[in-house]
Order: structure tokens, then sequence, then C-alpha cells
């Protein structure tokens, strides 16, 4: 897949192999893939992120990586004010669980005198305190329960990914 994901990352202007580690890690390349949550295809597309976005057979491997690509470049642009790095993982950690949970981790950093733009140490705890009451029913938080580690484990797994992508596979 590719120069699928090459021509695809290249019309968000983004490492390819960052869009190769998504794959790897939402299907492990299998474009047949479906999750119990009903996330299908090689990046693992939600059925209603598919229907908006206009994907309309989620195991076709071309149209699936160039959605969900241009989803995640979506996701790139509500931090787009941001340092690179910051930038991808809260991006990754939306492209997972949704840009409002993000948002809600986001506040409740700043409400605790943490970084809002800050991932590592700052939104990321944020974001796995979202599983417990005492956060999610915080008045900062909009978008309710979350359960935080699979997003929290899902970044850090991904730029791992990343970077050994980037150490090893030819740009």
């Amino acid at each position: 897949y590719d120069a699928i994901i090459k021509a695809a990352a290249k019309k968000i202007d983004v490492d390819w192999r960052l869009i190769a580690a998504i794959v790897a890690h939402e299907s492990k390349f299998d474009k047949d893939a479906q999750a119990w949550t009903g996330a299908a295809g090689l990046m693992q597309i939600m059925p209603e992120t598919a229907e908006k976005l206009g994907l309309k057979d989620p195991f076709d491997a071309r149209r699936n990586i160039e959605v969900g690509t241009r989803y995640f470049g979506t996701m790139l642009g509500y931090f787009k004010s941001l340092d690179s790095a910051n930038r991808i993982m809260l991006a990754l950690a939306s492209y997972n669980v949704g840009y409002g949970h993000v948002r809600d981790a986001m506040a409740l950093a700043e409400k605790y005198g943490r970084d809002p733009n800050q991932w590592e140490g700052n939104v990321d705890e944020m974001l796995l305190m979202k599983s417990s009451p005492e956060y999610y029913q915080d008045p900062v938080v909009k978008n309710g329960y979350c359960r935080g580690r699979q997003p929290y484990e899902y970044v850090y797994d991904i730029v791992e990914r990343f970077h050994n992508y980037q150490q090893f596979i030819p740009y």
C-alpha cells in the first residue's frame, strides 16, 4: 500500500511513514479488518465518519486510506498553531478517541495548571483521568466519560512505530 499511502500523505503534507504507522496499528495492513465497534478497513474508519466523508465501501483499500488520511489531516488542522510533535500527538489522540475528548483533556489540563498545548505529561495525563467521575463530571468537560488508557497507548505506540519507520525506511 506504499504508493497509495504516499499519495494520500502528500495531499495533507505529512510524512507517509506516519500514515503507514497508523495503518499498521489500526489494521496490521489487513484491508478486511473490522473491529467490534464497527470501525473497518485499513484505517479503521467508524461507520458514521465513513458516511460523513463519503466512504461507501470501507474495505476498498485505496479509498479507505484516502479518506482516513484526509480525516487525520482534519485532526491535524485543529492543532495547526502547535509545534509538529504536539500537533501530531494531539491529532493522533483525536483520530482515535474523537476531538471532543481531546478538547476536554486540554480544558482539564488548563484548569489544573498544566499546559493544554503540550501532550506529554499534560494533556495525555488528563485524558487518562477522563475515566474517573471526578474528572469526566467536571464542568469543563463537555463530552463525558472516556476510556483514556486506549488513546494514551495509541498515541505512544504510533509515535514509536513512526520513529522506527523513520530510522529504517527511506522517505
